[in-house]
């Protein structure tokens, strides 16, 4: 789902705020752009916390700041910069309150049912 989201925003076809890290000019012998729609834990995932943002490492920028303080009272945070956290879930376990980060369960679930299935 998450992918096929992504392919709507980069098609233009959705609006939708999504973090980006891109390593292009880096030396990598393979160009690598990962999004918030792609990274496993999504905002808090470790190439986001990471990487820099305007030259300051993102997670101590103004912007990485804000999500200190986000938890089940107050994700309005999350809605502005990575709303589909709220939607797919995220841990932030790695920020600066460790394991007592903030913790948002998936909002959704999705199962897979097989009816006369046959074994090939």
């Amino acid at each position: 789902m998450e992918l096929a989201l992504l392919d709507a925003w980069e098609r233009k076809r959705i609006s939708l705020p999504v973090i980006v890290v891109d390593f292009a000019g880096n030396e990598m012998p393979k160009v690598l752009r990962i999004t918030s729609l792609e990274a496993p834990h999504r905002i808090a995932d470790a190439l986001l916390r990471d990487s820099l943002h305007e030259g300051t490492p993102f997670r101590k920028s103004d912007l990485g700041k804000r999500l200190d303080d986000v938890d089940n009272r107050n994700a309005t945070v999350l809605f502005e910069m990575c709303p589909t956290t709220l939607v797919f879930g995220m841990w932030d376990s790695t920020g600066p309150k460790g394991g007592l980060g903030a913790k948002f369960q998936r909002a959704m679930v999705s199962e897979i049912i097989g009816i006369g299935v046959e074994l090939g």
